[in-house]
């Protein structure tokens, strides 16, 4: 005999490929279950945006002006500053303003962030410069604090 009876219809099928078919239809029952659960409320049409840039420097400058002098106000800043070029010299930490002149000089910064870095800071752009030079020693050295 070749293996096949007269049946037919489902009663045909082998039981081996009955159990695989069952299993495919749990498998699949299974599958859409799982990416139903995955389904959750939907997106918001946006996201939430921070406040716009200038707010926040308003409320900077508004908190800077209270704090009292530029002067007080660059003062860890120049610090950080001194420190970064006496540690890019090998100098000490009280080391004199001629030799961290010529550490800002090889540093490549410009002259007004030199003298707002080593001189009193009275204005705005001399804040701004000692901020600059702080910036431009930070990228040099990879942004870490030493």
């Amino acid at each position: 005999m070749h293996g096949f009876g007269a049946s037919t219809g489902w009663v045909a099928i082998p039981g081996g490929w009955k159990l695989s078919l069952g299993g495919l239809a749990v498998a699949a029952l299974v599958f859409m279950w799982a990416r139903s659960n995955r389904l959750g409320p939907p997106e918001r049409s946006s996201r939430p945006l921070p406040p716009p840039r200038r707010e926040h420097v308003a409320a900077l400058g508004a908190t800077l002006a209270r704090t009292g002098s530029r002067a007080e106000q660059a003062a860890p800043v120049q610090a950080a500053v001194r420190s970064r070029l006496a540690a890019r010299e090998g100098l000490g930490p009280d080391a004199p303003d001629d030799d961290l002149d010529r550490a800002g000089i090889s540093a490549g910064l410009d002259e007004d962030e030199r003298r707002a870095t080593l001189g009193s800071v009275e204005t705005v752009e001399d804040l701004l410069a000692v901020g600059r030079a702080l910036a431009r020693l930070s990228a040099h050295d990879g942004g870490g604090r030493r």
